[in-house]
């Protein structure tokens, strides 16, 4: 079985590469380590697989990487509190009711430079390089 490659912060985004789209500050909570979970209104079947963030409304540019671990839920309100520290969202309230998810991300990666790619229009949650 072959080793997997180590993400690089030299700012390289394979072709074909997810990129998610994220708005600030969250962005920066998850590449900074601090945010573990994205809280989306759905589920997500991507696990295990390295993507690539890019800032909202920055004009299509991609500021790292983070594994994609898995996606939970959907939460309920207990799931939701206990994980406070880990979605860094204020409120107990689930933020999208019933179809409250936590998609889970590890081993972010802050490239130097931020790297550009081409945002389409109308493209608000996955994006591909």
């Amino acid at each position: 079985m072959a080793a997997k490659a180590t993400p690089s912060a030299d700012g390289r985004v394979p072709k074909g590469a997810s990129i998610l789209i994220i708005q600030e500050p969250w962005i920066n909570l998850i590449l900074d380590g601090r945010k573990t979970f994205e809280i989306r209104g759905r589920h997500c079947k991507k696990e295990h697989e390295r993507i690539y963030l890019a800032l909202s409304g920055g004009g299509g540019i991609v500021l790292g990487s983070v594994e994609f671990v898995r996606c939970h839920g959907p939460l309920t309100r207990d799931e939701w509190v206990s994980g406070a520290n880990r979605h860094c969202v204020a409120g107990s309230s689930l933020p999208y009711g019933s179809s409250t998810y936590a998609w889970e991300m590890a081993s972010p990666v802050r490239f130097h430079t931020p790297v550009p790619y081409e945002h389409k229009q109308g493209v608000v949650v996955w994006a591909k390089k």
